[in-house]
């Protein structure tokens, strides 16, 4: 999880310089791949749950954070080559706002 912290730096570093998109792109896919794998996680509030059936939300509810972050990674990869400057750093304040309440919600 620490890499997708360095990554989402690169890229609020990065967002505005046209000549650094080829590189921007390639760290949005690998991002996508460690979202992906962070699906076989079991976040720290699952483990704290009374039951099997809570424990299945927290879980259900996890991985929806998780699909809605690599989507809103995905509209941030299509902006970024061909966008104007602000809506590709509109795109990554939504992904990072979701990242900020998935983070609070599972840690």
């Amino acid at each position: 999880m620490a890499r997708l912290g360095t990554l989402m730096n690169l890229l609020f570093r990065e967002i505005g310089d046209a000549r650094k998109a080829p590189a921007l792109v390639q760290a949005t896919r690998e991002m996508d791949a460690l979202l992906a794998h962070a699906a076989g996680f079991r976040p720290d509030s699952a483990a704290f749950t009374p039951d099997a059936q809570s424990e299945a939300a927290v879980m259900r509810g996890f991985r929806a954070c998780l699909q809605r972050a690599r989507e809103a990674l995905a509209r941030l990869r299509e902006a970024l080559p061909v966008a104007q400057e602000g809506e590709a750093r509109q795109r990554l304040l939504e992904l990072d706002r979701l990242r900020r309440r998935c983070h609070a919600a599972f840690g």
